[in-house]
Order: structure tokens, then sequence, then C-alpha cells
């Protein structure tokens, strides 16, 4: 097994060679995590103050009143999956001669996916843009144009075109493909 010096990659990237396949590691940890987290906790602040005035709408009757709080806790517990997801989550890239597997994990996420590599054509990048004029937020994606002629996404949510890149060269040069 061969590392790459940590110095040299892009943040919470990792990157190693094994004598089969090359593994290409991304943590999701990162400041959006604690954005959510600091959210999740406003959500609990605002859902348990609250609390009381609902609980009176039980007794009430009131139907706007009872299903408050059942829609507040769905967003709750949504939220804070994205959240668990966020913190503890990594995306593993697999590459062999033969294979490339992308693995979402330890929390259940779409994405995962297994591909024999002499489907790929094309590897690129392509940067995805979010929102509008003040409030844009730029992340980017590695995709590959598949021999069917699809266009399929391996990776997204990238923060930076740094990571793009480096994913997209490391898998090239380790499949042989050429720019």
């Amino acid at each position: 097994m061969v590392e790459e010096m940590q110095n040299d990659l892009p943040k919470r990237m990792f990157i190693e060679y094994h004598q089969a396949y090359m593994h290409i590691q991304k943590k999701w940890l990162g400041l959006s995590t604690i954005v959510m987290a600091i959210l999740l906790l406003l959500w609990l602040v605002v859902f348990f103050r609250t609390f009381n005035l609902i609980a009176n709408g039980f007794n009430e009757g009131r139907f706007f009143l009872i299903m408050m709080p059942v829609m507040f806790a769905a967003g709750g517990v949504l939220l804070a999956y994205f959240l668990v997801a966020n913190w503890l989550n990594k995306t593993d890239i697999f590459v062999s001669n033969d294979l490339m597997e992308i693995k979402i994990g330890p929390v259940p996420w779409r994405g995962n996916m297994k591909l024999e590599t002499a489907h790929i054509k094309q590897i690129f990048i392509q940067k995805q843009v979010a929102g509008h004029e003040k409030k844009r937020k730029i992340t980017y994606a590695v995709l590959f144009n598949h021999q069917n002629g699809k266009v399929v996404k391996l990776i997204g949510g990238l923060e930076s075109q740094d990571q793009a890149l480096f994913i997209e060269q490391r898998i090239e040069d380790y499949l042989g493909m050429s720019q």
C-alpha cells in the first residue's frame, strides 16, 4: 500500500494505492455540518418553547395545532438525519483496472454504484450553481460519459474545484486515460 503525501491533498481527501486497486476517500464533515448543527439546535429550542402552546391545542381539538407538532417533528427528524449523515459519512471510491465502486456510508445515502471501467469513455468535472445572484452556492461534480451515451455522476457536492480535479486526474491516471 502506498499513500500520497497528505500535505498535497485537497481538504478532507485521502488516497492510497494497493496492489490491485486505488482508494480515494472524501470525508463529508465540514463547515456546512456545523451550520446544520446550529440550525438543528435552534429548531429544537423553538419546538420545545412552543410545545406547551401546542399541547393546549390537543385539548381543544384544533386540527392545525395538532398537525403543527407532527410536521415540526418530522422536519426535525429529517434535519437530524442530514446532520448525522454529514457528521459520519464519507464517500469511498475504489478503482481497479476492471471495476469502479462508489460507497457512501455508514449512514445510508444515495449514490452507491458499481460499474465496469470499460464502460467509461471520458471523465470530466462540472461546476454546479444553486441559488440566485446574492445567495449562490457553487459546488463541483465529477461525471463520466458512459459508452451508451449517458452522462453519469460519480460524485457531487464537492466544495472546491481542486477536490473535483484531484478525483478526476487520479482516476484517469490510474486507468491510463489521456485528457
